[in-house]
């Protein structure tokens, strides 16, 4: 909310912003320390262990046959689904906002639907459902 004091000057009130700058509430800082150290616990275990491995051994095992094969096929499944989400986003964002499409509200929330689901839980389930999802193109699809 803003007032007006005079023609020269304005005071402006802002709602939700404390003026004392307090410190945050220990509770809360102790539970973002505890999640941030959950999530970096991981990625700190993961360069230790890179760490005891010697340069000879890591090149013995990244420079094989097999890691480029695997780069390729992760780089092309990047890009085939990248370019495939792209384009179906974009056409149903399209139709969603730009045309008179009946249902245009269920439509909004259905497209938002997945983002409720960690993809993890999705691609067990589309793996689950056939053993033909199993190369590129069940890869792609999931």
């Amino acid at each position: 909310m803003a007032t007006i004091a005079s023609a020269s000057e304005a005071s402006v009130e802002v709602v939700g912003l404390r003026a004392d700058h307090a410190r945050p509430p220990v509770p809360l800082v102790v539970a973002a320390l505890l999640g941030a150290t959950l999530v970096l616990l991981p990625i700190l275990f993961t360069i230790a262990e890179a760490a005891t491995v010697d340069f000879r051994d890591a090149a013995s095992l990244l420079f094989r046959p097999l890691v480029g094969a695997l780069l390729l096929n992760t780089i092309s499944l990047i890009v085939a689904a990248s370019l495939i989400t792209a384009i179906i986003g974009t056409a149903a964002a399209w139709f969603v906002e730009r045309t008179d499409l009946p249902g245009r509200n269920v439509w909004s929330v259905l497209m938002a639907a997945p983002l409720a689901v960690p993809p993890f839980i999705t691609s067990y389930a589309w793996v689950s459902l056939s053993n033909a999802l199993q190369d590129f193109a069940g890869a792609l699809l999931v």
